[in-house]
Parts: structure tokens; C-alpha cells; sequence
């Protein structure tokens, strides 16, 4: 059968309703597990799927052709459609190239609308937020079977909410923290249940239908914080070494004294003599000294050549590393140490006032 007859008779899924027993629909697969009988422990019991078509806009695409419809009821309902599937044996389901419907992105849920007193609580939601603490784990015995539990917090715009991780969720967990990243972790939850227990709302996992995944968003996230910088350097209006020698004294000082102005270069050679000085934090009499950064960088741009001199805080943001520190992991040969030699050649937008 061609894609190009079935092109004919293809039906959206808002459109499936019980009128009938016969459609056809081209769907992506969002997701799929198996549910087990728990009274003969038998699995599976079911195959339970989640469908998309093309109007709504992972897994794979499928063509499905004979099934059958009924009412979308019950607690534990994974979209908001009125109607869902049921296959037959003689429903038929081939497989298709992915472009045919797009993949689309999790539909998240505000925290806040969580907490409204009408919010239907028998539709399965997706969520997003910070990891903000992790519980103990717990066993939790029932009708003679040990599951593992545990109990995190996520925190999103104000709002805290309690999640249970049952089974297989827990050994996800405990194997995301094994790897040490513990801050500022991005948790995202898509089919999740939500409950209200002891006049507090909570969520947790549903069976196996539940998406977790732990800094999934990572590099979205890291190039949002590089954002700002990227929009700084590049609107922040700059001057020129040739225009800073331009300037005559008095109209310099003038200048200085009512806003900043900023210099694009690239630092081609650090002074080896006297990089730092010794100076007391306290602002007293000296008793107990510490070494400061006092560096003079050679400095370059498109226009001309300057010396700028950079002290204790500008030197150590450049180093990542204080003087102090430096100190202790210098030979002490009276030579420039070979930190300095990383920061040559670097193109740094330096501010001055």
C-alpha cells in the first residue's frame, strides 16, 4: 500500500471520536511502555503508547490503519483528548520516515496552576524545574513486593513542590548524583501524576510512562548564561587605543569622570618586573601582610599600542587564581611564573575608568 493512497483517507487525531470503527491516522510514538497484571503478575498486560500526528506540531512515525475507539477516561490520562486507541487484531501498523511529523517539545506545566483548587489532577503533566534537595531512600512494601522510594524537591518561580520517585526512577537518581553534578541541577518531568495528600500537592512517577531526565536542558542552559556576555561585547560601545592618545589630559580626565570606556585588545607581553606588592587588607597599621597583583600588560588593537597597569582584582579574574596562591606554587627563581604565559594573546575588553 502507498503512502500516496493513503494520503487520501488519513485522519487528524482531534477528529477520532467513537462515531465510527474505522480510521486511518499517521502518528509519532512520544512514548511506550508495558504494563504488567499485578493480580497474575503477568507482562505484559498491555502496551500502552503515547501518539502525536502532525497538527500538533520521538520515537518513530507509524501509519495505523483499523482500530477501534473509546472514551479517554480514568486517573491517569496522558493528554487531554476525549477518545483514545485501542488496537485489534486486525488493526494494521507500518512504519514510516520520521519527517513526516515533527518532533515536538514538552508542554510544561506552571507550579503555579498546580496549586489552583480546580486544576484536574486526572491528567498527567509535565514539569520543569530546579533540583533543590533529595530525600532518604525508603523500601516500601506491598502485597509482598519491595519497591525503592525516595522523595526530592524542585523549585520553579517561587513555587516548591515534592516529588516521589518510585523503582527503576530512584536507581536513576542515585546513578545521576553518583556523577557529582549536585548544583544547580535542571530536573525535567514529563507524564507525571499529581496527587494531594495531607492538604499539600505533591507528584510522582507514573508506572514506567514517566520521562525523567536530570540537566537534560544543559546546553541550552549553558549558552543562556552566555548570552549576556555575548550581547555586552557586542553592543557596548568601544574606543581605540590611537583614540585614547588622542585625547589631550584635562579633556580626559573630564571624560573619566562621567562614564567608562572600554578597549578591545589583545595582550602581547607581560612585564616581569615587580608583578605584585605587598599591602595590608585591613587598612591599618601592618601587622600581618598579603600579597597584591600589580602587573603592567602590553596591550594591542587595531589603531595602536598602549601599557595598561592591572591591580590585585582585575589580575586575579584573569588568573583564576590570587596572589596569594600563586605565591605558594611559585619556584620562588625570581622568575615571571608561567601562569602569565596563558593570558598572552587572549583579546579581553578592558574597562576603564
Amino acid at each position: 500500500m502507498s503512502i500516496l493512497k493513503l494520503d487520501q483517507t488519513i485522519n487528524v487525531l482531534n477528529d477520532v471520536n467513537s462515531t465510527k470503527k474505522s480510521w486511518n491516522v499517521v502518528v509519532r510514538v512520544l512514548r511506550l511502555w508495558c504494563v504488567q497484571d499485578f493480580t497474575k503478575q503477568k507482562i505484559p498486560f498491555s502496551l500502552e503508547m503515547v501518539l502525536q500526528d502532525e497538527q500538533i506540531s520521538k520515537g518513530h512515525v507509524y501509519i495505523i490503519q483499523s482500530f477501534s475507539v473509546a472514551s479517554n477516561l480514568g486517573s491517569y490520562r496522558t493528554t487531554k483528548h476525549a477518545y483514545k486507541i485501542n488496537f485489534q487484531y486486525g488493526t494494521n501498523v507500518s512504519l514510516m520516515a520520521n519527517e513526516v511529523v515533527q518532533q515536538t517539545k514538552p508542554h510544561y506545566t506552571p507550579f503555579s496552576l498546580l496549586f489552583v483548587a480546580a486544576f484536574d489532577t486526572n491528567i498527567l503533566v509535565d514539569i520543569i524545574g530546579i533540583l533543590t534537595g533529595v530525600g532518604t531512600e525508603r523500601k516500601l512494601a506491598k502485597e509482598g513486593k519491595v519497591t525503592k522510594m525516595n522523595v526530592i524537591s524542585i523549585d520553579c518561580d517561587g513555587f516548591r513542590i515534592q516529588c516521589t520517585l518510585f523503582g527503576n526512577y530512584v536507581d536513576q537518581l542515585n546513578a545521576f548524583l553518583s556523577a557529582g553534578e549536585v548544583h544547580n541541577v535542571v530536573i525535567s518531568i514529563e507524564f507525571a501524576k499529581v496527587k494531594f495528600f495531607r492538604d499539600n500537592i505533591y507528584v510522582q512517577n507514573c508506572i514506567d510512562c514517566t520521562r525523567v531526565e536530570y540537566n537534560g536542558l544543559i546546553q541550552l542552559c549553558e549558552s543562556s548564561k552566555q548570552t549576556p556576555e555575548h550581547e555586552f561585547l557586542q553592543t557596548t560601545a568601544r574606543n581605540t587605543i590611537a583614540g585614547l592618545k588622542d585625547c589631550r589630559e584635562v579633556n580626559l580626565i573630564i571624560y573619566f569622570k562621567f562614564l567608562s570606556i572600554f578597549f578591545l585588545a589583545t595582550i602581547k607581553h607581560v612585564d616581569d618586573d615587580d608583578w605584585w606588592y605587598t599591602a595590608c587588607i585591613c587598612n591599618k597599621a601592618v601587622y600581618l601582610d598579603s600579597k597584591i597583583y600589580k602587573v603592567q600588560l602590553r596591550v594591542i588593537d587595531d589603531t595602536d599600542s598602549t601599557t595598561f597597569m592591572l591591580f590585585d582584582r582585575e589580575v586575579s579574574s584573569l588568573l583564576s587564581k590570587s596572589c596569594a596562591e600563586m605565591f605558594e606554587s611559585h619556584d620562588k627563581t625570581g622568575n615571571l611564573p608561567n601562569e602569565f604565559a596563558e593570558i598572552l594573546e587572549k583579546k579581553v575588553l578592558f574597562k576603564v575608568d
